[in-house]
């Protein structure tokens, strides 16, 4: 099988008044949005060619709200300059769905046989670190460079209950959820 239909978007919004620069350093902000969703593989041989033996409903999606704050350095050298950023990684929200067995079902004339699980995990508050690196020539003739980064070289961000933005929101996304809402460290198992 393959990947499905994936629908992905990602949305890196910059906040105007905390990104400055001056001679060789910077300091950055930005929003980031990361969504990755879509239908497996399974469904779209559903959709598109009716019924077959078996069919493999193999789910992850996730969706990744945070907000980064970067210091930089760059430095030129003969023919080319490289920079460094480092940064602190502030997650505000993230949700994923992944398949914890087997997700074969089997579609005959009296229904669809099976009995797929899959796991659902919220967070909301977590911190870490990340560093970007890269390089980039020095201006040819006709006016083109050429560059190399690595973004996240070393990035992660541990999600933890006792998190400034999980006190913040708490109360709030529990309201708005209701009984979808997860507590900290609390997973919820789904059975089609």
């Amino acid at each position: 099988g393959g990947q499905g239909i994936r629908f992905m978007q990602s949305i890196n919004f910059p906040l105007p008044s905390m990104n400055f620069s001056t001679r060789h350093f910077a300091l950055s902000s930005r929003l980031i949005s990361n969504i990755d969703i879509g239908l497996p593989d399974g469904m779209v041989q559903l959709l598109m060619v009716g019924n077959s033996e078996d069919l493999f409903l193999d789910i992850e999606e996730f969706i990744i709200l945070s907000q980064e704050v970067g210091v930089s350095y760059s430095h030129s050298f003969s023919g080319f300059s490289g920079g460094l950023t480092l940064k602190y990684l502030l997650g505000l929200f993230y949700m994923g769905m992944e398949s914890i067995s087997s997700t074969s079902v089997t579609t005959d004339p009296s229904g669809i046989n099976g009995n797929p699980q899959y796991m659902i995990q919220q967070a909301i508050g977590g911190g870490g670190i990340g560093l970007d690196v890269g390089i980039t020539t020095d201006e040819f003739n006709d006016g083109y460079r050429m560059g190399l980064s690595i973004i996240n070289l070393i990035g992660s961000i541990k999600w933890s209950q006792d998190h400034f933005m999980r006190t913040a929101l708490e109360n709030s996304m529990a309201n708005t959820l209701g009984d979808n809402y997860l507590r900290p460290n609390e997973f919820m198992l789904v059975n089609f």
